[in-house]
């Protein structure tokens, strides 16, 4: 309550207190009667500060109504793409508010009242110009979802640790360049963007998400992986493409509830061979890196339907190619292949082989026997009768 409100109490108390000396109470009950108008006056201008708001920005009186009692009991507010670039700081008297979605607005910042929503279970500020959150943020100790992808922020504050509860956190396309360590306090969090941002590396307290099931983080500057990454027993998508990465940690097979990974662009010169314990994984996308052979643990993913390998420096194939029996999309384009392995005609489920860009004039006789399979050289659509 704010000290006007405090002073006017106070008065009243003392108006009360002369009435039980002998004062006229007749005389003194008008006097009562007007502080506590006068009071009841000073708690609605909070209300009116945010009708002026919503007037201000042409928003309708079914986003915010223009009724004391119905604005008292709203729930929900959903105000995207409307333009404004503030809040009102008696945002924080909507107790009742479970959900808030301000996308694609000119937001700047957030009033620190914000944290006074302690009922709020979702905050969606994506798409605004907000260069940084407060400190109080970590406040909102009921939130399950927060989205701050396309924002300007360039740091997170420590107490984002402090959001016990979230489940979903999206922060992509920011210009963070580091993430604190409290991040691994996030023990409920199931989804994490935090694509087309600026980090260089990730905290050793990544590992603690141990109920992360999709990780995003294409399109930054990480050049390698903390240890620790392979602690995500859950995960199941991990993305990292347009990286600089140059070799995953051996603990990268201990991801074994993986079932798409993505590290196309990146510098790659090689797999760790406990790449063979993702036994799960079924879409693995290894374009455009560095790669000049496989490890014959690769073929142990025997759950693989799709196997992206253009774009690297492969002159041979492991003979445990063979192995992927669920194999459907091979594609070995712009490598430095010369021969494929006989094994190749193994891959019975197999449907598209793509092979432009190599440098292989005679296809193993095994592969006849696949009469699904459609095959694409640099010329096309390679015609049966070739092989």
């Amino acid at each position: 309550m704010s000290q006007n409100g405090n002073d006017t109490d106070q008065m009243i108390v003392n108006l009360q207190a002369l009435t039980a000396f002998g004062k006229n109470y007749d005389e003194l009950n008008p006097i009562i009667t007007e502080h506590k108008a006068s009071q009841l006056a000073l708690d609605d201008t909070w209300i009116q500060k945010i009708w002026r708001w919503a007037d201000s920005f042409d928003i309708n009186d079914e986003a915010i109504p223009r009724d004391k009692k119905a604005l008292l009991a709203l729930k929900s507010i959903v105000l995207e793409a409307q333009d404004f670039t503030e809040l009102p700081e008696s945002i924080g008297q909507l107790k009742n508010l479970d959900r808030l979605e301000l996308n694609y607005n000119q937001l700047n910042a957030l009033p620190e009242s914000i944290v006074q929503l302690q009922n709020l279970l979702q905050l969606g500020l994506n798409g605004n110009n907000l260069k940084a959150l407060p400190e109080s943020i970590g406040q909102l100790s009921n939130l399950t979802q927060l989205g701050l992808t396309g924002n300007n922020l360039k740091e997170l504050p420590e107490s984002i640790g402090q959001l016990s509860n979230l489940a979903q956190l999206t922060l992509g396309s920011n210009t963070l360049n580091e993430l604190p360590e409290s991040i691994g306090q996030l023990h409920d969090l199931t989804y994490l963007s935090l694509f087309d941002n600026n980090l260089s590396s990730l905290p050793t307290s990544i590992g603690q998400l141990n109920n992360l099931t999709c990780f995003f983080l294409a399109n930054n500057h990480l050049s390698a992986l903390p240890k620790s990454i392979g602690q995500l027993s859950n995960l199941e998508t991990l993305t990292l493409s347009g990286n600089k990465i140059s070799t995953l940690p051996e603990s990268f097979g201990e991801l074994n509830n993986l079932t798409q990974l993505t590290l196309s662009d990146n510098n790659l010169n090689e797999l760790p061979i406990s790449i063979g314990q993702l036994d799960r994984l079924e879409i693995l996308n290894l374009d455009n890196n560095n790669l000049s052979k496989l490890p014959e643990s690769i073929g142990q993913l025997g759950n693989l339907t799709k196997l992206m390998l253009s774009g690297n420096k492969l002159s041979e194939l492991p003979i445990s190619i063979g192995q992927l029996r669920r194999l459907e999309i091979l594609d070995l384009s712009d490598n430095g292949l010369s021969v494929l392995p006989d094994s190749i005609g193994h891959l019975s489920q197999l449907k598209t082989l793509y092979l432009k860009g190599n440098r292989i004039k005679h296809l193993p006789e095994s592969i006849k026997h696949n009469s699904d399979l459609c095959i694409y050289d640099d010329s096309g659509l390679l015609s049966k009768d070739l092989y």
